[in-house]
C-alpha cells in the first residue's frame, strides 16, 4: 500500500466512524426520550394503582422526607404542663403497616396502622406528607408490592387490549 491510499483509507474510515456514533447518539437520545416516557407511565400507573392497594407492609427500615401532618389537632401543652403526644418521626421498620390516604403527582399522604416499638404493638394513627417520588422509589423497592404492581398492570394492558 502506498501513502496516497493509506491516508485516503483513513480518511474514508474516519468518516465511517462519525457517522456510526452520529448514529450512536441518535439512538442513544431516542431510548433516552422512551425511558423517561417509561417512567412517567409508571407513575401514573402507580398513581392509579395505589387507589385499589392501600395497604403496603414495610419489608425493611426505610425513612421517608416528610411532615407529619395530624400534629396540628394534638394539643402540645396542657393546663398542668407538657401533655405526651404521638409525635413520631416518619421511619418505619419491617413489620410496619402504612395506608395511603391522599394521593397525587407531587405528594402522597400516608397513615401508619401498625407500628411496632419493641415487642408492642398498636396503631398511633400518625400521618405523613412524603414526596411522591420518594414513595415510588419505597414500593418499587417493596419486592412483594412491586410484583402485585406488575401484575396489575400485565391484566391492566390485557384487559384495554381486549376492550379495544
Amino acid at each position: 500500500m502506498n501513502y496516497t491510499k493509506m491516508i485516503e483509507d483513513v480518511n474514508q474510515k474516519t468518516k465511517e466512524y462519525q457517522s456510526i456514533m452520529a448514529s450512536a447518539r441518535k439512538m442513544n437520545y431516542e431510548i433516552l426520550k422512551i425511558r423517561n416516557s417509561i417512567s412517567k407511565m409508571e407513575s401514573d400507573l402507580l398513581l392509579e394503582f395505589v387507589g385499589f392497594e392501600s395497604k403496603i407492609e414495610v419489608d425493611r427500615y426505610t425513612s421517608f422526607r416528610g411532615t407529619q401532618v395530624n400534629i396540628k389537632n394534638t394539643p402540645m401543652v396542657d393546663a398542668g404542663g407538657v401533655k405526651p403526644i404521638n409525635i413520631w418521626p416518619c421511619n418505619f421498620y419491617k413489620g410496619d403497616e402504612i395506608e395511603v390516604i391522599k394521593r397525587n403527582k407531587i405528594s402522597i399522604v400516608i397513615r401508619c396502622t401498625k407500628k411496632t416499638v419493641g415487642n408492642v404493638v398498636f396503631n398511633p394513627k400518625s400521618e405523613f406528607r412524603i414526596s411522591f417520588d420518594g414513595f415510588k422509589e419505597f414500593v418499587f423497592r417493596n419486592s412483594e408490592f412491586y410484583n402485585r404492581f406488575k401484575i396489575w398492570i400485565k391484566r391492566k394492558d390485557s384487559l384495554d387490549s381486549l376492550l379495544g
